[in-house]
């Protein structure tokens, strides 16, 4: 209901049930009128570490709470807090690298991105 009132388009139960695939990635394995699926809205929870949780809760904790969700604030040993910090510009080089060709290489996707933050 809160999507409806956000997309300003009206809010009826019965469509919420046949919400169709709208992409070809994966849509041979699902059927066309499989609804409103929770899945990946507590997907995290099975894919993230303890470690990870505590490091995105400690960057974006107050949104997240701003945004109704409950913060769970996992036991983290102090490596287990570290290593994320530690290990990011490794994933960062990686993701940059991995993408270049994407967004028209590191020097135009920089300029975008910085240009969004003005």
């Amino acid at each position: 209901q809160q999507m409806c009132a956000w997309l300003e388009v009206p809010c009826e139960v019965s469509n919420l049930s046949t919400v169709p695939v709208g992409t070809s990635s994966y849509a041979d394995k699902v059927q066309s009128d499989v609804g409103v699926s929770t899945e990946a809205v507590q997907r995290w929870r099975e894919k993230m570490s303890a470690a990870e949780v505590n490091a995105v809760e400690k960057t974006s904790g107050r949104q997240l709470e701003d945004f109704g969700y409950e913060l769970l604030r996992p036991s983290v040993s102090l490596w287990g807090r570290c290593r994320p910090w530690l290990t990011l510009p490794g994933a960062v080089f990686t993701a940059v690298r991995a993408n270049a060709g994407r967004h028209g290489g590191i020097g135009a996707f920089l300029m975008r991105r910085i240009r969004a933050l003005r």
